[in-house]
């Protein structure tokens, strides 16, 4: 396991870049709580849009955007970066994750 202390993972937090997603119910407030976790660099953005290879994208679809969530798993295997989904509720189940790390 790897160990830290608070004020590297404090830094590596205010580091770190991270874009959500999609028009989804949680986007918003996901966004806003990453935000309140420490990531100072949190973005908003379409589904389709274009992502930096070195940013955690966290998709959080509405269910008429999930069918592009292909896409962007083909652009992440591409470059090499890590996401999470946050997939609408559909009256039985939420679904967050996994995270995919290629």
């Amino acid at each position: 396991t790897r160990r830290t202390n608070v004020t590297d993972a404090s830094a590596a937090l205010g580091e770190a870049k991270v874009v959500v997603l999609g028009s989804g119910v949680g986007a918003d407030a996901t966004a806003e709580q990453l935000q309140h976790t420490g990531f100072l660099h949190v973005d908003r953005g379409p589904i389709e849009g274009p992502v930096d290879a070195d940013t955690l994208v966290v998709a959080s679809p509405c269910p008429e955007e999930v069918d592009e969530l292909t896409s962007l798993n083909h652009g992440r295997l591409d470059d090499g970066g890590a996401w999470i989904q946050l997939l609408p509720y559909d009256g039985r189940h939420l679904v967050s994750g996994p995270l995919f790390l290629p």
